[in-house]
């Protein structure tokens, strides 16, 4: 068996019959509490029910067993029972994360924590459940994993500081893996969810930050953060570094993501065009707006849609410029489109549908002025572009 780190634990579900024993009572788990009725959940169904005042579990009956998890999904807190039901799993409704029903070890990203895990037992015909005391005090839980082994020798590097990175370095730790374990970062920040800077671009890093840097020195896992992977030799198994170091590996995980690009636009070299990946690039878009700020923002589906919902009340006017007829239609169609454009357009952007920008205006100082439409006309004063 391997051991976790101190304050982490692998709960698991259990039907045993529960003993009335001091000793299985009063160390780690609460009183039975009858939270339903057995004949009140049918085959291959699931409900959120009340625990105590501040605590709901998700209730599980399946193969005629009963099982009991975290009602809320680990990830950003979505509803579990109002998610999908699979063969010893759940799935979260919003973005799909699945949990294991017998231990609640989450098993598919997004999201890095697991869930709380139940005893459950039926007795006189009432569902019984007992909670660990320290899950109580939370709605997650982290994974057993292991330390750092002076003796193994073997050194493993991941390239990339996005959530796919650091999935990586947890997960190696928690499947037994003891070496040298590397995390190589170009970004000065520790791993952080990049998919809310569009959403929230005034949010602190700390508040993005999947974990803060006791986290990782606690699991023995180096962070090498601004720092850039230069070369890879594959024969040598060599990394070279921006630092100037050169590393040997036994193995390598590249998760360097994708880069954002301006489109081949005339003008899209402009001082105040913009990208937004980044937490960089956030603080540069909020760096760069007043509230005379004129925005347009090119595309409409997820990004440009989530910038345009920040800006439209920091800035005297947000416009959206999408090719197709209403926004997000390749996601979700026509009808939801309509209804996301009718969205926008009731909250005062600005949305140009079915036309695209040839070209991005500017002056003297090199700063856009205004951009010209796939139509040629010209849409005017524009203060920022962001792409």
């Amino acid at each position: 068996m391997i051991a976790g780190a101190a304050g982490s634990y692998q709960s698991k579900c259990s039907t045993e019959k529960m003993s009335s024993t001091v000793e299985e009572l009063d160390v780690e788990y609460t009183a039975p509490v009858a939270v339903c009725k057995a004949t009140d959940l049918n085959e291959n169904e699931m409900k959120q029910l009340e625990f105590n005042e501040d605590t709901n579990i998700l209730l599980v009956k399946q193969n005629g067993r009963f099982q009991a998890v975290g009602a809320k999904c680990t990830h950003y807190g979505a509803p579990m029972h109002t998610g999908v039901l699979g063969s010893g799993r759940v799935r979260c409704p919003w973005h799909g994360a699945c949990f294991n029903l017998e231990t609640g070890d989450i098993e598919d990203f997004p999201g890095l924590d697991s869930l709380p895990c139940y005893k459950v037992d039926v007795t006189d015909g009432q569902v019984m459940v007992r909670a660990k005391h320290s899950d109580l005090a939370k709605s997650k839980r982290l994974k057993n994993m292991v330390k750092r082994n002076p003796q193994d020798e073997r050194c493993f590097i991941v390239v990339g500081g996005g959530p796919s990175g650091a999935v990586c370095v947890e997960a190696l730790r928690q499947e037994g893996f003891t070496g040298r374990l590397i995390l190589v970062s170009r970004e000065q920040y520790l791993p952080y969810d990049r998919v809310k800077v569009s959403k929230s671009m005034n949010l602190k890093i700390e508040s993005l930050q999947f974990r803060d840097e006791q986290f990782y020195k606690d699991h023995d896992i180096e962070l090498w953060l601004g720092v850039s992977a230069n070369q890879l030799v594959t024969a040598q198994k060599e990394l070279h570094c921006s630092n100037g170091y050169v590393v040997k590996y036994d193995k390598i995980y590249i998760a360097t993501g994708c880069s954002a690009f301006k489109p081949p636009i005339p003008g899209a070299d402009l001082e105040n065009v913009m990208t937004i990946r980044e937490f960089s690039d956030a603080k540069n878009v909020l760096a760069s707006i007043t509230p005379e700020s004129r925005v347009v923002c090119l595309g409409s589906s997820f990004i440009a849609l989530e910038a345009a919902a920040f800006l439209v009340s920091k800035t005297a006017s947000v416009t959206v410029v999408g090719r197709e007829n209403v926004p997000l239609k390749a996601a979700f169609g026509e009808q939801i489109g309509g209804r996301v454009l009718k969205l926008f357009q009731d909250n005062n952007v600005n949305m140009i549908m079915e036309s695209g920008i040839t070209e991005i205006i500017g002056n003297d100082d090199g700063k856009v002025t205004e951009v010209q439409l796939a139509d040629e006309s010209l849409y005017g004063q524009v203060g920022r572009a962001c792409e």
